[in-house]
């Protein structure tokens, strides 16, 4: 059994933590009212499986450059329009995962909630040839901007100028502007 003071001395240094940095996406919610509200909105999508979801829109400039800067990378040289895409397209994924019901899958198998997957689970064998042409199509369409190398891996301590103990300093390489 722990003493008062050993169990408050856990305490402090189990909750003891140092905010160094905060960021946020959306406007502060300033009183209960805003905060009651934003939950009370009803979530049809989530709760009823015949909805489709929508089409997910563009986001805004404002917010991909906001995205931008609390994500280090830089802004200045960035294809917004791309990054749009890309972001819209994340999105929608993220839409289908969070609508997806394993009592209506798309071969209407009933599914065990426990082991669902969005994946389709009949895939047909591939060949030698067709995994070959697989590969050498996926070779040739790196995208550099979505962080797809040539090489086929990353490095991710390529950047750093100082590692001990297994801890890396990352000093430059992602963020390239002070934006």
């Amino acid at each position: 059994m722990l003493s008062p003071r050993s169990y408050r001395n856990a305490y402090l240094i189990a909750h003891s933590t140092v905010r160094f940095a905060s960021s946020k996406i959306g406007p502060q919610l300033r009183s209960i009212g805003e905060v009651e509200q934003l939950f009370s909105q009803p979530d049809e999508i989530k709760t009823d499986p015949t909805i489709q979801t929508p089409k997910q829109s563009l986001p805004s400039e404002e917010l991909v450059l906001k995205l931008l800067k609390l994500s280090g990378l830089p802004s200045k040289c960035a294809s917004i329009p791309v990054i749009q895409q890309n972001l819209s397209k994340q999105l929608d994924l993220i839409n289908k995962l969070h609508t997806f019901s394993p009592e209506n899958s798309q071969d209407g198998i009933k599914l065990d909630p426990n082991h669902a997957r969005i994946m389709p689970r009949s895939t047909h064998k591939l060949t030698y040839k067709e995994l070959m042409e697989k590969i050498e199509y996926q070779k040739q369409n790196k995208d550099p901007e979505l962080g797809e190398v040539e090489d086929g891996s990353w490095n991710a301590t390529e950047t750093t100028s100082i590692s001990r103990n297994g801890y890396f300093v990352f000093r430059h390489g992602f963020i390239h502007d002070g934006n």
